[in-house]
């Protein structure tokens, strides 16, 4: 599947972050990772924080002592034709 419709370029480099959403594991091809992070329910933080990314997307934060992960809503970033394909 193609996200906006731009190609993906894979090469020895390429990433594949995978979930389970709704009944299938999809894959998500990225730039990189930076690395594995565990979190608890605690550290979770509603999306009302100012971001430069388009706030339709953040579901919420994870916060841990260093750092603040953004979390995606998975329903958001798809479009209904780009689901069914």
């Amino acid at each position: 599947m193609r996200l906006y419709n731009l190609k993906s370029i894979q090469d020895v480099d390429t990433k594949v972050i995978v979930v389970f959403w709704k009944q299938n594991y999809i894959g998500f091809l990225v730039d990189d990772i930076l690395g594995i992070q565990h979190f608890s329910e605690e550290q979770y933080e509603e999306s009302d924080r100012e971001t430069h990314i388009l706030k339709d997307y953040i579901k919420g934060f994870m916060k841990s002592e260093e750092d603040i992960t953004i979390v995606l809503d998975i329903d958001k970033i798809f479009t209904l034709e780009e689901e069914k394909s």
